[in-house]
């Protein structure tokens, strides 16, 4: 699954670079922690957010106690 995705991703966070690095100066936290600590954080809730609206979306169903694991099916196994 990494490796189909890994490349659109990178491309998207590297797109979107500059305003990842706006908002970590904008919050106060660059006079404490470095980009990469401020990034891993701030992706937490970005996949969060993702995951929230993929199994709205009745893309993908969250076990009652909320532990999951992806796994990537290709559409042509469905």
């Amino acid at each position: 699954m990494a490796s189909t995705f890994k490349p659109k991703l990178l491309a998207i966070l590297e797109k979107y670079r500059s305003y990842g690095e706006t908002v970590y100066r904008k919050t106060g936290y660059a006079d404490e922690i470095s980009y990469e600590e401020f990034f891993m954080w701030w992706y937490h809730f970005i996949y969060t957010k993702a995951t929230d609206i993929l199994a709205a979306g009745n893309h993908l169903t969250i076990p009652a106690d909320g532990n999951f694991f992806y796994r990537y099916v290709l559409s042509s196994q469905r």
